[in-house]
């Protein structure tokens, strides 16, 4: 691993570097955690680390010379970079070269924010023929050839079956990094194949660190979005393209309408499920699970007898102590942990590709139930 690539994760280099120490690196990876990790980063790595020219130390890529920069560009040849796509077989001759230069320069310019094309894009059979044809031959460079899986549990059927026998029979100096962030989609064959490395969600500080040194991000901004990116650095990233202030005032709107009568939760709904993507839609309804987590612990600081002082590093919204403070004290009772169910659960829906209306009607409902004014 080199030394200033992914951010944090220490245990994971520990581990990673242990193989290339006693000599144990594995034919097949599977890295897998939440999302914004670092477990591409990780791998484009983890493959400098292999094919280095200049390794300073077993595990350690030098970074400069011709693999490492070559990968990191990914136009390495021996070096095969397969994620979900959206072209099909048929079409793949006349957009699947545009599709990866798009794909591969996002990588080069950022891991940890590379393109994923298409609308649901799947792993496909065709895929996996050509890979199999490519680890039939010879490496260009004689130090092996690596095949990096990013979100392998979007495997189809098909592609699923044909390269669990490529797993099961490896090719010589043949490695498989796979990246998986719903490894309970994976075949059991699949997983049982590979040595699992545990990806875990980063630390506030570390994301609060990597935004101001690698964006130039203002410290107090850079703060904030840490604390909101709940361990996501990618989501931490995108974050940092949005008015968050505008963002977080547009949540207390909407919680003040859901107080409302049923026609005007409706319209909010409607209005809500027109204008934002469902990206944006699972950002906002992120932004309302950690505007009530702030409310609770404001609240439950009040009971205690605490002070702003006791809040520090405990809210995320600390910018916005008046507005909370209003925000509690307006209410008798709120059931925070039934709100906490309901908000989350909103979120699934969306991410399986509810209709985002109806899912925001349920929601904007219960969440009146649980909330019970002065």
């Amino acid at each position: 691993m080199t030394t200033a690539g992914i951010i944090g994760q220490n245990r994971v280099r520990k581990i990673l570097k242990q193989a290339f120490l006693h000599e144990r690196v594995a034919h097949a990876y599977l890295f897998q955690g939440p999302r914004g990790t670092g477990k591409v980063a990780a791998a484009i790595e983890f493959t400098q680390a292999l094919l280095c020219q200049q390794s300073p130390e077993p595990g350690i890529a030098c970074g400069n010379c011709s693999n490492c920069i070559r990968i990191q560009k990914m136009q390495h040849p021996d070096v095969s970079f397969i994620y979900p796509t959206s072209v099909t077989e048929g079409n793949k001759d006349k957009e699947k070269v545009a599709e990866e230069l798009q794909v591969f320069a996002s990588l080069a310019e950022n891991p940890y924010r590379w393109l994923e094309p298409g609308k649901n894009p799947i792993l496909r059979i065709y895929q996996i023929r050509d890979l199999k044809r490519a680890a039939s031959l010879k490496s260009f460079e004689g130090k092996g050839r690596v095949a990096i899986f990013p979100e392998i549990d979007r495997m189809n059927e098909s592609a699923a079956n044909s390269f669990l026998k490529l797993l099961e029979e490896p090719p010589d100096k043949m490695y498989f990094i796979m990246t998986s962030s719903k490894p309970n989609r994976l075949l059991d064959t699949v997983i049982s194949r590979c040595q699992l490395i545990q990806f875990s969600p980063l630390q506030p500080v570390e994301i609060e660190d990597a935004l101001q040194e690698r964006q130039a991000v203002p410290a107090e901004l850079a703060r904030l979005i840490s604390r909101i990116a709940n361990g996501n650095y990618r989501r931490a990233l995108e974050l940092t393209g949005e008015d968050i202030h505008t963002r977080r005032r547009q949540v207390v709107d909407i919680l003040r309408i859901v107080l409302r009568n049923a026609l005007e939760r409706l319209i909010l709904a409607e209005k809500l499920a027109d204008e934002n993507t469902k990206t944006q839609m699972l950002e906002l309804l992120s932004l309302i699970l950690v505007w009530f987590r702030d409310a609770m612990v404001f609240s439950e600081m009040q009971i205690v007898g605490g002070n702003s002082d006791s809040l520090e590093g405990r809210l995320v919204n600390i910018d916005e102590m008046q507005t909370l403070e209003n925000f509690v004290n307006a209410f008798q009772k709120i059931e925070y942990h039934e709100v906490f169910a309901e908000v989350e659960k909103a979120i699934q829906f969306i991410e399986r590709n509810s209709n985002i209306m109806l899912v925001l009607v349920v929601l904007f409902e219960k969440l009146k139930q649980y909330m019970w004014r002065k």
